[in-house]
């Protein structure tokens, strides 16, 4: 009762302040307008009244009409113009203030991303995560492998990762033999990434475990990983025939393992194989195998072994390519190779080398 009271008594009071101001606005207004007939008065009877009498003769009466009148027009004129200045002295200003570049707006984060942020801030505190749905897990698991977590991560792993997990990114945390098996549940993989794992805690016959279980492989980026040999190399065209990037740069692979490559895989678009011990001969039977037609994207940079007449070999069995790299590559006859580049590879986009003089 006492809370309907005060409301209403607060009520009446901010009604009677309304009515005050009102009031107050309409007294004022009276005020000025009395001011400016005492101010007419004064003015125009100096101005026209010469002596007084019992009334005023028609000359005096005309005076004074035409003062009053006159002192009306000249108020409103100084009034307009004093309005006219003040809107050409804002337009000026408007016009030389500095433009201020409009900022765009920093998009609000929802309440369920704020709280999927807290809680892949604080994983360290929960003992058991298998209980949340997938979609959520995938959110948790992306924001784990942003690499706040160095290592120690398997167990989280264990606890985020989904049967239905199509994708991983492992480039920024520190993978071990464990984190590796902790992987092998999950067979619809069909991306992932290892880049940049070399001097790492897994091996080489951890990597082989893990290809035998993903044969819905199709795009993997293990470069800088020198245990991707050639032994992990023929396992991955063995059970992952469906493979079609491979980035592999500065891995440990050799001739070998690209020819089984070339024998197994027949789906292959983009290769990457620089710095790596393959020589022209290697990658000449491997693109002869016919099995490489889809071949979009070749990249040899850096492989002193590679040949002009590898090179060629390319050209003349990969008609689809677009992007060719050979950068610092010992070739020989370089006009031959751009004269057979032009006549055959119509859909180059992209040509990387490297000129010798």
């Amino acid at each position: 009762m006492s809370d309907f009271g005060d409301s209403f008594s607060s009520g009446e009071h901010k009604a009677g302040d309304k009515e005050l101001q009102e009031f107050l606005m309409v007294e004022k207004q009276k005020a000025q307008f009395n001011a400016q007939i005492h101010e007419f008065n004064d003015f125009c009877w100096d101005k026209c009244v010469e002596k007084t009498g019992n009334k005023l003769d028609s000359k005096t009466e005309t005076c004074l009409t035409n003062c009053v009148d006159r002192f009306i027009d000249v108020s409103l004129l100084i009034t307009n113009r004093f309005a006219q200045l003040l809107q050409k002295s804002a337009v000026i200003f408007l016009l030389n203030m500095p433009k201020q570049k409009l900022r765009p707006k920093k998009p609000i984060s929802s309440l369920f991303s704020m709280s999927a942020d807290c809680v892949a801030s604080n994983l360290i505190f929960y003992e058991n995560l298998n209980y949340l749905p997938p979609y959520i897990k995938a959110i948790i698991l992306r924001k784990l492998l942003r690499g706040k977590f160095a290592k120690n991560v398997n167990k989280l792993l264990s606890d985020l990762i989904y049967p239905d997990l199509n994708h991983i990114n492992l480039s920024s945390i520190y993978v071990d033999d464990g984190t590796l098996k902790v992987l092998k549940s999950c067979i619809y993989l069909t991306e992932i990434n290892l880049r940049n794992c070399d001097n790492q805690g897994f091996s080489s016959e951890s990597l082989k475990m893990l290809l035998k279980q993903t044969g819905r492989l199709l795009v993997l980026d293990i470069s800088h990983c020198k245990q991707f040999n050639d032994d992990a190399l023929t396992c991955l065209s063995t059970n992952c025939q469906n493979v079609r990037e491979l980035l592999a740069e500065n891995c440990s692979f050799t001739d070998a393992g690209l020819a089984d490559l070339a024998q197994n895989n027949k789906k292959l678009e983009c290769l990457t194989a620089s710095n790596n011990n393959i020589s022209g001969d290697g990658i000449s039977r491997a693109v002869q195998n016919k099995n490489w037609r889809f071949l979009r994207e070749l990249r040899l940079d850096n492989c002193p072994k590679i040949t002009d007449d590898a090179l060629k070999t390319v050209i003349e069995n990969c008609p689809k390519i677009e992007i060719l790299t050979f950068f610092n590559c010992e070739l020989g006859d370089e006009t031959s190779i751009f004269q057979d580049i032009s006549k055959t590879c119509t859909r180059l986009k992209q040509l990387h080398w490297t000129v010798t003089w």
